[in-house]
């Protein structure tokens, strides 16, 4: 089910919507007490958008004795409402696969024209 909002000129630039994003969400897995447990090694894909991935910015820490790079990430998309911050995204870029953490989202103008969902992304 496509939940764009498509009403001729109140649609996002195409032209500026380059990268090809994956929204994904967890399997639930049996925990054996009862419960279930989310799951990534077989994720659930919700839906695949044109969008434009922007890296806002970046951190680096060391935990655990272990260098860790953190980056905030901003992706534009058409208006959709089947968004959540228990789905992660997956994008291929140049052959490097990068993945992101939904940590909220929000329409970018009042039309709900535009989506902005913002991320993080850990490197270790």
């Amino acid at each position: 089910m496509d939940t764009r909002l498509s009403t001729g000129a109140d649609r996002v630039k195409a032209g500026t919507l380059k990268h090809r994003v994956t929204f994904q969400s967890a399997t639930l897995t049996p925990d054996g007490q009862g419960g279930r447990t989310p799951d990534w090694v077989n994720p659930t894909t919700v839906f695949t958008a044109w969008a434009e991935v922007e890296y806002l910015s970046g951190d680096e820490l060391i935990a655990a004795a272990q260098l860790t790079a953190k980056s905030s990430v901003r992706i534009r998309l058409a208006y959709r409402t089947d968004v959540s911050v228990k789905q992660r995204v997956k994008w291929v870029n140049r052959g490097v696969t990068h993945t992101f953490e939904v940590t909220a989202y929000r329409p970018a103008d009042a039309m709900n024209v535009e989506l902005h969902v913002f991320c993080e992304e850990e490197q270790t």
